[in-house]
């Protein structure tokens, strides 16, 4: 690789950021995904194919309220099947995919994250829900 297609450090970072916010995700915890935000101003929003929910407002507490009502307590995580992460134009992107056992069967949910950084902390989050997916569809 040359000078030109080294990624630079911003675009390592926030590309880092994409992966321990889905690898949170997955993992439920809330505490660690709070940790990878930034204290000060913060964006987000979010977008479902199914529906989507009005989190604006809420700051740090928006992703993880967001998150808890998508994958509820009484929904189990039983794998991740997919997590994959690239960045650019200083964008952190990370996509995941979760086999998740609902009352009525096990699915697959894919959501699409997009973050920016300040500071090794993100500022901007955006993330778009695909919906749960039967495993036999």
């Amino acid at each position: 690789m040359n000078a030109a297609t080294q990624p630079s450090e911003a675009t390592v970072i926030v590309e880092q950021l994409a992966r321990r916010f889905g690898e949170a995700v997955a993992a439920r915890d809330w505490d660690a995904m709070r940790a990878l935000f930034d204290d000060g101003e913060f964006s987000f929003k979010t977008t479902g194919l199914v529906n989507s929910t009005n989190y604006e407002g809420l700051g740090q507490q928006g992703p993880i309220k967001a998150l808890q009502g998508w994958i509820p307590d009484d929904y189990q995580i039983e794998g991740v099947e997919q997590i994959v992460t690239d960045a650019f134009a200083a964008r952190g992107r990370v996509g995941y995919r979760l086999r998740v056992r609902k009352p009525e069967g096990t699915f697959l949910l894919e959501q699409q994250a997009y973050v920016g950084q300040q500071d090794g902390r993100i500022n901007y989050l955006r993330i778009m829900c695909g919906g749960y997916r039967p495993l036999d569809a």
